[in-house]
């Protein structure tokens, strides 16, 4: 969704007392299915959210916008993240749609050119708005394409304090920029704890490690997380505040003509 972090403090309030998991006897794809079912893409609702960018340069850029998610009656994703600030960014507006089979659709609507254009597969790797996520971070994983990811238990280990399932993922899908993906998964909650990237060459590419965890109408999600290049040696960090998971989302707001305000 990186430097070792203090995560205990973060997550003690938040951790139950630890006890026997029936999670330890689950197999790698479902442990890692259940735990990306509480990433953003597994959530409905909206959230205002703080983006901030360290540049190579040790440039600081803030950002601030608005999330929406839903699933559709077919169960099909939907996001959408629109910019408030600052003023060179305010109304730009990203769209993803799930597609049933393929990668989803993703658009961005750029308000100086007052125009929405769709993201080309060739450019899902580029960085989105100047951040070190890019566009193939923010979708979700292409329908039909789980059976093209090959999952390996790895041996467990302790992330900030907390016990952590090891996955290892080798996306043998066409065009993928990594090799391989690590993610380390709370035992007891399922939850992402750290995302490791790997590029083509099996080199570190980046990292995302969740920050802060937050009990939302009875959901354990991550809340903070910070996306870190290893080769570029620039961050990002990604805070979400405001969080409405009650809110009832239309189909209509998620829609490439919405875009143009």
């Amino acid at each position: 969704m990186l430097a070792t972090y203090a995560l205990a403090p973060l997550l003690a309030s938040l951790a139950a007392t630890p006890t026997p998991s029936p999670s330890a006897e689950l197999d790698a794809a479902t442990i890692v299915k259940k735990a990306m079912a509480r990433n953003l893409f597994g959530l409905s609702g909206t959230a205002h959210a703080t983006m901030v960018i360290h540049t190579q340069r040790g440039e600081e850029k803030t950002r601030d916008l608005d999330v929406k998610l839903m699933r559709n009656a077919a169960g099909l994703q939907r996001a959408l993240i629109s910019f408030r600030s600052p003023v060179e960014v305010a109304g730009t507006a990203f769209l993803v749609l799930e597609r049933p089979e393929g990668n989803p659709d993703q658009y961005l609507f750029l308000p100086a050119l007052k125009k929405v254009r769709r993201i080309a597969a060739g450019q899902a790797t580029d960085s989105f708005m100047g951040s070190d996520f890019t566009y193939l971070d923010l979708s979700p994983l292409p329908q039909g394409s789980a059976n093209q990811v090959e999952y390996k238990k790895l041996a467990n280990q302790d992330v900030g304090g907390q016990p952590a399932f090891v996955i290892e993922a080798i996306a043998k899908i066409p065009g993928s920029p990594y090799s391989k993906v690590i993610t380390s998964i709370h035992r007891d909650h399922l939850v992402p704890l750290r995302i490791e990237f790997f590029d083509q060459l099996g080199k570190p590419l980046k990292v995302v490690m969740m920050k802060k965890l937050k009990k939302v109408e009875g959901k354990l999600i991550p809340v903070e997380m910070e996306m870190r290049n290893q080769q570029k040696n620039s961050w990002t960090t990604l805070a979400l505040n405001e969080l409405n998971l009650k809110i009832k989302l239309s189909e209509e707001e998620f829609t490439p003509e919405s875009l143009v305000q």
